[in-house]
């Protein structure tokens, strides 16, 4: 049987079996007319077997997150703003989110999530920065959806059915994936980080000068079933907040970027209804990026009946919460991941205000700031994601 992603960042602690994508349980059954001794002997094995197979998936801890961000000109006439990051598991595991909303025409014009799960090894580390080589992705979910080119695409290779639609490299391409080789060429694809462990920031060069291009790590992972889950779904929703100030240079008068805040919220939920709730937030202002946070919550959900098109999700309020922030503006970094049993509180939270100190006495006060319950609505057929009702 397998479990939610929720587990495994709750794991140890509860001591609970861990996820499997596409690894179900082992069972023993017993033969009749076995002798007691046997039998006892069959016991002890099963015992054994199961202890060992708790232990092994019970190893699996959330270590680390590291975060980056970056933001573009498009060919819309607006902006990219990207949020990147990367989750170290203990049994060097990694989940890999990147999370695109894309500004055009003078609207959201649509939202790429894509989440990757492999294996990695950790090359160098010398000066408080770590060389981390990420494998090709095993699991690879892609969720991308466009108001301007109409197109809505949910890929989970492991259960997807091929050949399936990619998005289009170049407008008007149709870019189809025949096997799960070509999805992760085109988008699963290993690559190196450079992790700053002081703190929780990553980049993908090693070099003075902030680079985005990726060093291509081609190299197959192990697998991680014991990692991902029983997913049948995942879906997203964007938000693009722009401003605009105007900027005259002699008799010619233009608009040039001022702020924007940009805001993605995905769900992954599995057979079980167990989610995994995570919002990234990307803010501009003062001719730069001014801070990231990314935040997930883990529980369970609760589907209701499709109405119009529409299925509500309740999540139910979060066992857990694993909050990542940095701060150019204000200079600070925030890591908190409650199911941490090392973690002291209190601990900081992003500041609601400016100026505030958000600090949080226990992992109730930090649930109660940013695991609340919600409902949300997953639109039928699509890979979107409705944060209010559809139908209202």
């Amino acid at each position: 049987m397998k479990k939610s992603l929720k587990t495994i960042v709750m794991l140890a602690v509860s001591g609970l079996a861990l996820v499997g994508c596409g690894q179900a349980e082992s069972s023993v059954t017993s033969t009749e007319g076995t002798s007691s001794a046997t039998a006892e002997t069959s016991s002890v094995a099963e015992t054994s077997s199961v202890v060992s197979s708790v232990e092994e998936k019970t190893a699996i801890a959330l270590e680390k997150s590291y975060l980056a961000s970056s933001y573009a000109a498009n060919a819309l006439n607006g902006y990219d703003a990207v949020a990147y990051q990367v989750n170290l598991y203990s049994g060097n595991y990694y989940q890999y989110i990147e999370t695109t909303v894309k500004y055009g025409y003078s609207m959201t014009i649509g939202v790429t999530t894509m989440v990757n799960y492999g294996t990695y090894e950790v090359a160098t580390e010398e000066d408080g920065v770590a060389e981390i080589k990420l494998n090709n992705a095993d699991c690879i979910l892609l969720n991308s959806y466009s108001k301007a080119g109409g197109f809505d695409i949910n890929i989970n290779t492991n259960n997807v059915t091929y050949p399936v639609e990619l998005p289009a490299k170049v407008q008007g391409e149709v870019n189809n994936a025949a096997s799960k080789a070509d999805v992760v060429n085109y988008c699963g694809k290993g690559f190196v980080i450079y992790a700053n462990t002081s703190v929780n920031t990553f980049a993908f060069t090693n070099e003075e000068t902030a680079t985005f291009e990726k060093t291509v790590n081609d190299k197959a992972s192990a697998d991680t079933s014991a990692l991902t889950g029983d997913i049948k779904k995942m879906a997203a929703v964007g938000n693009f907040d722009i401003a605009f100030k105007e900027v005259t240079e002699g008799e010619t008068t233009t608009k040039k970027l001022n702020t924007f805040t940009a805001d993605c919220e995905a769900v992954i939920l599995d057979e079980a209804n167990n989610y995994e709730h995570f919002k990234t937030n990307v803010r501009y202002g003062y001719s730069m990026l001014l801070s990231t946070t990314s935040t997930a919550t883990f529980g369970k959900g609760t589907l209701g009946d499709s109405e119009d098109g529409a299925t509500k999700l309740s999540l139910a309020v979060a066992d857990d919460v694993n909050l990542v922030s940095f701060s150019k503006a204000g200079g600070f970094n925030i890591t908190v991941n409650t199911a941490d049993e090392t973690l002291t509180y209190p601990v900081e939270l992003p500041a609601t205000t400016q100026g505030e100190k958000n600090m949080k006495n226990s992992k109730a006060e930090v649930i109660a700031e940013v695991g609340q319950a919600v409902d949300v609505w997953l639109l039928d057929g699509k890979g979107q994601l409705a944060l209010t009702d559809p139908n209202a």
